[in-house]
């Protein structure tokens, strides 16, 4: 007896395992399909991460082939091979290169070729690289030597009123027409017919960039600064000065505060920041010389902090004030009379305006042995609203 009741116990035993691993078993099959469930909707999610991924790829791609057609520059500051490798066989031969968007020859001056759209794009880039100016103020590309820009003198005005009061006319706004003239800009080089052979090796464009380009900046950095806007640009110092408010003071004209035996320079630099409207200061930039900047960069306040901050991110410039410090050589030295120092909104105090296009005329036959390039470019740089910065004028 003792024995069968042992075995029902055994079995009975065995019965509940059975039961309790067949439990395990289902929840285990339970948890493999929710597992499933979840790897496939992750490979969904996968896909068509894959997909997004692939087709943002085709969008980028479709952009970077729209801006290189409109003449934009995908790259920042990267040469165009191609059209590189077309100067040079025009350098060097005389072969004609392939332009789009903009006509090869000048209307009745045989001989003028224009050079790629591409290989413009890239000049201009070496331009606002080497010439702090043009990354400064506003730039413009044109089609037309008739170029006119309207600068807003005095804003439209405004009312309060309740829902049923009538509505009185209010003020428009008061805008000046600027119509600069467009000059050529052009430069000669000369080149050997043996050396010519070498741009074939990926140096033509270190050839333009050391026989045109720099020269180019230096000569356009001179008169956007200096010049007198006959057969050359209106140059940002060329406008008079006065010591009027904006109000008062007639348009086209600066207002200058001055340093001397009255007020030092150091106050007066925080003069010229308070000085200009809110509007302006937000996006205001310095402009002075390396001279004039050594001097202030010793300057402290009456605690003894330098006015002056070095910056300490490669690539970004130092501070005065807080506002951003371009070092433009063009500006005149700290002498009696002199503006050394302006500061606003250089963008809205100055535009430049390109025409389209970059040409080149060749010529093997006046010196042999010899390749002449006469290269030029029509361009006007104009001073626009003369509230949106202040000048320092020296005064002993």
């Amino acid at each position: 007896m003792t024995t069968e009741t042992e075995y029902a116990a055994e079995l009975g035993a065995a019965v509940t395992e059975m039961k309790q691993a067949a439990g395990v078993v289902t929840e285990l099959k339970t948890t493999v399909e929710g597992l499933s469930e979840r790897l496939a909707g992750i490979e969904q999610k996968t896909d068509k991460g894959a997909t997004d991924v692939e087709n943002l790829g085709k969008g980028l791609d479709l952009i970077q082939k729209k801006t290189e057609r409109l003449g934009g520059q995908p790259t920042a500051h990267s040469a165009p091979r191609e059209e590189f490798k077309q100067f040079a066989a025009f350098v060097s031969k005389g072969t004609p290169m392939e332009t789009k968007g903009i006509n090869e020859q000048l209307p009745g001056n045989e001989g003028r070729h224009a050079l790629p759209l591409e290989i413009g794009s890239w000049v201009q880039d070496q331009l606002v690289e080497i010439n702090p100016l043009r990354s400064l103020a506003q730039r413009v590309t044109v089609s037309s030597p008739q170029f006119r820009h309207l600068v807003n003198i005095k804003g439209a005005t405004s009312a309060w009123g309740e829902e049923i009061d009538t509505r009185n006319q209010t003020e428009t706004p008061e805008l000046a027409k600027i119509e600069p003239t467009m000059f050529e800009h052009y430069a000669y080089a000369e080149i050997t017919q043996w050396a010519a052979r070498d741009l074939f090796d990926g140096r033509s464009e270190q050839w333009l960039q050391q026989n045109i380009i720099e020269e180019f900046a230096r000569s356009e950095g001179e008169k956007f600064i200096n010049g007198t806007g006959t057969k050359e640009p209106y140059g940002l110092l060329n406008a008079p000065f006065a010591y009027d408010d904006d109000d008062t003071r007639a348009f086209g004209t600066f207002k200058a505060l001055a340093s001397g035996p009255a007020i030092s320079m150091a106050d007066n630099l925080v003069n010229m920041v308070y000085d200009l409207a809110a509007s302006y200061r937000r996006n205001g930039t310095w402009l002075m010389n390396s001279a004039t900047a050594g001097t202030i960069r010793k300057m402290k306040d009456s605690d003894g902090r330098y006015l002056w901050t070095d910056s300490l991110v490669q690539g970004q410039p130092a501070t005065l004030l807080g506002y951003p410090v371009a070092i433009v050589e063009e500006m005149p030295d700290t002498v009696n009379g002199q503006t050394p120092i302006a500061f606003g909104d250089i963008k809205r105090a100055y535009i430049i305006a390109d025409l389209q296009g970059l040409y080149v005329v060749r010529d093997e036959i006046t010196k042999p042995g010899w390749i002449k390039l006469y290269m030029f470019r029509r361009l006007a740089g104009h001073v626009t609203d003369t509230k949106a910065m202040r000048l320092m004028e020296i005064v002993e």
